[in-house]
């Protein structure tokens, strides 16, 4: 017999779609299938038009309609998946078909493969029945783990429950969350890799796992470790396991674990040490709230700054409360770079606008009428703007001394009026 299949369907206001959702589970003539519909508050026909073809067909069918307020698309899914009584699970949006014969093939091979999850390719159609995009996947193993997003695959269910893994209740995200976590239990280097990350990044709780990091560092790409609950030796015992697998393209970042970080307790003088003593580039994993410390950090040095980042806050979410929004993420963007201008280098040499300020420097004038002959005296020299006169480190040398001429009230002074 075939094992169960769940299938589960967010449904909000989806009266124009569903039956094509449905008709397309029913036409794959795949007898031991349950359909969980999670009504997330339509106020349009949606469950009129279900139910109608639900008495055509319910020979057929097993439809378990489960209504709930509006709470999204991913606390949707999370109430299916707390229903399901299948073997596998699947996710389909209310706008999604199945090509048919499809459900047949994938519970098949995960039978065979004893797969946690299978992925299969997808098209995307447009209204007059062209396919505008089609993505056919190859039966190797990274290509289960190509396409990051709920759909077009099929989920063991105990390894999903056991795991524990759900949808975060948002509005957007909630897709690459479910699949990052639920990766996270699987061989995730391998098929990371194959979907070409251009670097790895282990958090601050997993740089204790050793081999995690051995295996990263073998693939020879950047690797980036937050030190938020690491002593002096954890760093060097990481820093170690990447050089004996020859990868010296390691990021330290300085991070404080904690939710927000209090600008007392991160220690952004310790990024330059990180450089210094592990001969590596040193950033900051900023948990505090706003940018002034990313900004400082950058000052101090730091190479990288990684930040929570969040649509909305008011979406909520365990990060929310110290995730910056995306103008606010833009603003630091722009507020570093205007730092990193402002740090330059080590120089004492003057810009063309400072030369020209210079002019308004102190300088030695005349501030009286002097005539040839007579001496120079605090009253009739003093130093003063602009600086187009004698260098007042002069002041004290002529004092005393004689005009070898006539020298007019405002006229600046030089060597050549001296006696």
């Amino acid at each position: 017999m075939q094992p169960l299949v769940s299938v589960i369907i967010p449904l909000y206001n989806g009266e124009r779609y569903i039956i094509d959702c449905l008709e397309s589970l029913r036409k794959q003539n795949y007898r031991n299938l349950e359909i969980i519909i999670v009504d997330d508050g339509s106020t349009d026909h949606s469950l009129d038009k279900i139910n109608k073809y639900y008495v055509k067909y319910k020979q057929n069918l097993v439809i378990n309609i489960i209504k709930q307020k509006n709470q999204g698309q991913g606390a949707s899914r999370n109430t299916g998946i707390d229903n399901v009584h299948g073997k596998y699970m699947m996710f389909i949006d209310q706008d999604d078909t199945l090509v048919t014969g499809i459900l047949k093939k994938m519970t098949v091979k995960a039978e065979k493969l004893n797969s946690d999850i299978i992925a299969a390719g997808y098209q995307r159609v447009a209204h007059d029945g062209k396919i505008k995009l089609k993505i056919i996947l190859q039966d190797t193993e990274w290509s289960k783990f190509k396409i990051v997003a709920p759909w077009s695959k099929l989920y063991r269910t105990e390894f999903v429950l056991k795991n524990k893994v759900k949808f975060l209740p948002v509005v957007l995200g909630e897709d690459v969350y479910f699949l990052m976590q639920l990766y996270s239990f699987e061989p995730k280097v391998d098929f990371l890799e194959e979907i070409g990350m251009e670097f790895y990044k282990i958090a601050s709780f997993e740089i204790t796992d050793i081999p995690l990091i051995r295996k990263v560092a073998r693939l020879g790409k950047p690797v980036i470790i937050s030190t938020g609950i690491a002593h002096l030796e954890d760093i060097d015992l990481a820093v170690r396991t990447c050089l004996e697998e020859k990868n010296t393209q390691i990021v330290l970042l300085k991070c404080t674990s904690a939710y927000p970080a209090k600008p007392e307790s991160m220690n952004l003088r310790t990024i330059a040490s990180l450089e210094e003593t592990f001969h590596c580039v040193a950033g900051l994993s900023d948990h505090s709230m706003g940018s002034a410390a990313a900004i400082a950090g950058v000052a101090v040095g730091a190479k990288m700054i990684e930040k929570h980042l969040t649509l909305r806050r008011e979406d909520g979410g365990p990060d929310a409360q110290f995730s910056m929004e995306t103008e606010e993420f833009k603003d630091m963007c722009t507020q570093i770079r205007i730092a990193e201008q402002a740090l330059g280098k080590v120089s004492y040499e003057l810009t063309p606008e400072q030369k020209k300020e210079r002019e308004h420097s102190r300088s030695l004038f005349a501030v009286r009428d002097i005539a040839k002959g007579e001496r120079f005296t605090k009253e009739n020299v003093r130093s003063i703007r602009p600086g187009f006169g004698m260098h007042p480190k002069h002041y004290e040398e002529i004092l005393g001394k004689s005009a070898k001429k006539d020298i007019r009230k405002g006229e600046p002074m030089h060597w050549g009026l001296v006696e």
